[in-house]
């Protein structure tokens, strides 16, 4: 920030969605990002709203939602950040889902880039991949719905958070190799 200020006399707000949804308003016509102070909003980078806790209320919502529709450059765009959400991957990793959306080819291609991935708590048939990551867990990773990969589990860890979670705490993991 303090560089981006000094080298090129660029200036950083840092706002929280809240925030933003009070102090910031867009412009229906030319979809322009304003603050309250009448500067410009020309790029939105995200360093919150990447998990459900980051929408506490309708506001931060209303706020995401304005964020989107101006013409403010968004880093990462909404496509992109939810492609990058384990659930959504997991969603895709499903027979038949790419394939809605690209021809057998393609998807048989990209599917080649995919490592195994298994949906974990209720609704999933759980039972056979957490028996095989427990007895090999150097073969996986336990990944929570987070950005960052901070909050990860290798190794034995797998398995010992494997054994220590709910089958509905569970649901807010996914396994991957």
């Amino acid at each position: 920030e303090y560089g981006l200020w000094e080298q090129h006399s660029i200036r950083v707000v840092r706002k929280t969605l809240g925030q933003l949804r009070k102090e910031a308003s867009m412009d229906a016509r030319s979809g322009r990002l304003h603050l309250a102070d009448g500067s410009e909003v020309s790029v939105v980078y995200f360093r919150a709203g990447y998990s459900p806790d980051d929408y506490p209320s309708e506001s931060e919502w209303e706020a995401r939602l304005m964020l989107e529709k101006s013409l403010a450059i968004k880093c990462p765009s909404v496509d992109y950040q939810l492609v990058g959400a384990k659930k959504v991957q997991q969603a895709l990793a499903k027979p038949g889902a790419v394939e809605r959306f690209m021809s057998a080819q393609s998807s048989s291609k990209l599917r080649t880039c995919f490592a195994g991935l298994w949906g974990l708590g209720p609704g999933e048939d759980d039972t056979a991949i957490i028996r095989t990551a427990c007895k090999d867990p150097e073969n996986y990773v336990l990944k929570p719905q987070r950005e960052g990969g901070g909050n990860n589990f290798y190794g034995k860890d797998v398995a010992t958070k494997l054994k220590e979670l709910s089958v509905e705490e569970r649901g807010a993991y996914i396994l991957m190799q």
